[in-house]
């Protein structure tokens, strides 16, 4: 019986790096196959020009994911941003569907999107303008560019591909305290030890959020991605990211404010 036992474990370890094996392999092939088509609907993607009344988002502000290929700021609605993007990018031969919308759950942020099809890869574009929680206004449409579920391989195809060469740029809390809007920066006090660095209101009044509309509004200004604002009677806080420069993809920033204060932290 133990002689038995042992094969058939033996059976499960090699099946499982079989497996293993098979879907590396698929993705390397995948890759190989797909590749090019991707590569060059991002070149597209990056050559596109921004329409009037739109502003680029350096640091992925705009951003539904961060891993977005392409992010800007319009003053267009969110479904009229969607087909905005979505005619620019039918006119360079993506096959891009029709604008769909969606309310979206109590936690989550209505939204506007469009997807095509690349060779088995989904582009999608998605614009917001309204933030999860609270649904207060950002005070600008959100619109953003990205791949779902690239895997690794064909991103880094992707990378080779247009000559992206991935780096960590070197960032203080400072720096990024220096993004926030001018009315969050005042009595701003960064600390370092060897746990953590963070950075506190430690001077002057905590912040006004009785008015989160102008908040939002301030923080979309300064390109930061507000995830959360609080529900009518909670206590929860406002949150809210950005990237120091979206190309890095690194040095993300993650900010919280909520009757107490403020805090800023590396994400």
């Amino acid at each position: 019986m133990r002689h038995i036992v042992l094969v058939v474990v033996g059976a499960v370890v090699l099946t499982a790096a079989g497996a293993t094996t098979v879907v590396l392999q698929r993705d390397r092939l995948h890759a190989a196959w797909a590749g090019p088509a991707v590569s060059a609907a991002t070149a597209d993607v990056l050559a596109l020009e921004l329409p009037d009344g739109w502003a680029p988002s350096p640091g992925g502000g705009a951003c539904a994911d961060l891993s977005s290929v392409r992010c800007a700021w319009s003053d267009e609605p969110p479904a009229e941003a969607v087909e905005t993007v979505a005619t620019a990018l039918r006119e360079t031969g993506i096959a891009v569907r029709g604008t769909t919308c969606a309310e979206g759950g109590p936690r989550e942020e209505p939204v506007c999107r469009a997807t095509a099809d690349v060779r088995g890869v989904v582009l999608e574009v998605v614009a917001n303008d309204v933030v999860a929680g609270g649904r207060e206004p950002r005070g600008a449409t959100a619109v953003g560019i990205a791949w779902t579920a690239t895997g690794d391989r064909l991103w880094a195809r992707i990378g080779e591909d247009l000559g992206w060469s991935p780096h960590r740029v070197a960032m203080t809390l400072e720096d990024g305290a220096a993004l926030l809007p001018a009315s969050l920066r005042e009595g701003l006090v960064c600390t370092h030890d060897d746990v953590a660095s963070s950075c506190i209101l430690a001077e002057g009044p905590a912040p006004d959020l009785t008015d989160l509309t102008t908040l939002v509004a301030e923080l979309t200004a300064a390109d930061w991605r507000v995830r959360w604002t609080p529900v009518e009677g909670g206590d929860d806080g406002v949150i809210a990211d950005r990237l120091l420069d979206m190309r890095t993809g690194t040095n993300l920033l993650a900010l919280r404010l909520d009757p107490e204060g403020l805090s800023l932290i590396f994400g």
